[in-house]
């Protein structure tokens, strides 16, 4: 409920997965909110997009059209990183470990993208990762799994 008017009714999990505008989202829990910019739809489901300055597939349920602008949303547990180096392509946005934090059961870490997006990341321990524990300016790329992402039209930017 905002100013008195209700954005959004269901449970909780719902609440928290389908989030139907940006208010909603950041109202139960975390959230990183990439901004996006369509380059073409690949098929019903699908779009490639300019996601913070990299291009990605991103699943979109809503006409969209070449240069419009979108939001994609994605909680902490949700994204996936992995350690890279200079020397290797890699997918999925581009960045840097600037703080990490050891919770026993989840390290949570906050990679700073090469825009100076700060983004939070949640991974579950696996004790048996050798690269898990990443160090401090680790250059990471993150990703998700296809259609994890919620995909919002930019309502300021039509």
């Amino acid at each position: 409920m905002r100013d008195g008017r209700i954005e959004q009714d269901g449970t909780p999990r719902e609440i928290y997965e389908e989030p139907k505008n940006l208010f909603v989202a950041g109202f139960i829990g975390e959230i990183n909110m990439f901004n996006a910019t369509v380059i073409e739809r690949l098929d019903e489901q699908r779009v490639r997009a300019n996601v913070e300055g990299r291009e990605c597939n991103i699943y979109v349920n809503f006409a969209v059209e070449p240069g419009q602008k979108l939001h994609v949303l994605l909680r902490p547990e949700d994204l996936r990183v992995e350690e890279i180096n200079d020397d290797n392509h890699a997918e999925g946005l581009i960045g840097y470990v600037r703080e990490r934090n050891y919770k026993g059961m989840t390290l949570e870490s906050v990679v700073e993208l090469e825009n100076g997006k700060m983004v939070m990341v949640s991974e579950f321990f696996n004790e048996d990762d050798p690269d898990f524990d990443h160090s401090l300016d680790q250059k990471m790329a993150i990703n998700w799994v296809e259609s994890w992402e919620v995909v919002l039209a930019d309502e300021e930017h039509k």
